[in-house]
């Protein structure tokens, strides 16, 4: 016996005194037991986290990109001391110097083989969750079915 099969046998025998006031027929109990089927629910974020891979397998074959951006202050302070400097028509004194400095870099592989081969990888892993989503929904429906008949 499946797991779930208390749970859906619990619905029903909740619903069973609403049945009796209102005939509920096996499409209604289907419906119901989409929105709170734990088994189902499991299959629907599995799934839909199975669908992130192929945007991160596809993310491997696009170029990236660096920006990067730095600054800096430096003070000085010249004195001369003693006899003529080459410095000395300068003046000495304090001084500051600002620096920036800015880099962009784009960078992107023309081949590289495991890339190719984890997307098509994911494309494939994300066909099979979508294979064992439809399962799953077919459980449910053999599942209520069997509970109701």
């Amino acid at each position: 016996m499946h797991k779930a099969l208390p749970a859906i046998a619990f619905v029903l025998i909740a619903m069973g005194t609403a049945a009796a006031e209102t005939q509920q027929n096996l499409l209604d109990i289907y419906r119901l037991a989409l929105t709170s089927d734990p088994t189902l629910a499991s299959a629907h974020s599995a799934n839909t986290a199975s669908q992130e891979k192929v945007v991160q397998g596809k993310a491997l074959l696009l170029p990236s990109i660096t920006l990067d951006a730095s600054g800096s202050r430096s003070y000085t302070d010249i004195r001369y001391r003693g006899g003529a400097s080459v410095f000395s028509s300068i003046g000495g004194g304090s001084e500051a110097f600002n620096t920036i400095g800015y880099s962009l870099n784009v960078s992107q592989p023309l081949f590289r083989k495991q890339n190719s081969v984890q997307y098509e990888q994911s494309k494939i892993q994300v066909a099979q969750a979508d294979k064992q989503l439809q399962a799953a929904q077919q459980d449910l429906i053999l599942r209520v079915a069997q509970v109701y008949f």
